[in-house]
C-alpha cells in the first residue's frame, strides 16, 4: 500500500487504510484470544468443581459401602 500511495501521491490515505486494517486485525485476534481463555477458564473451574466434587463424595460412597457390607 506504501509503493502504491507513494506512486499515486496519496501516501498518506493509503497509511490511514493500511492502519484501519491493522487496527481491525489487533481487533479480532484480541478477540478471539479472549474467547479462548474464557472457553479454558470455564474447562479449569469445572476441573477444580469436580476434584472437590470427588473429595467430598468418595468419602461417603466409602461409608455407605462398608455399611451395606459390600
Amino acid at each position: 500500500m506504501v509503493a502504491v500511495g507513494e506512486r499515486s501521491g496519496r501516501l498518506g490515505e493509503m497509511l490511514s487504510k493500511a492502519a484501519l486494517l491493522q487496527e481491525r486485525e489487533a481487533q479480532r485476534a484480541a478477540r478471539k484470544l479472549a474467547a479462548y481463555a474464557e472457553a479454558g477458564l470455564i474447562v479449569a473451574v469445572a476441573g477444580v468443581v469436580l476434584f472437590l466434587a470427588l473429595g467430598v463424595f468418595s468419602p461417603m460412597w466409602e461409608l455407605t459401602r462398608l455399611a451395606t457390607g459390600r
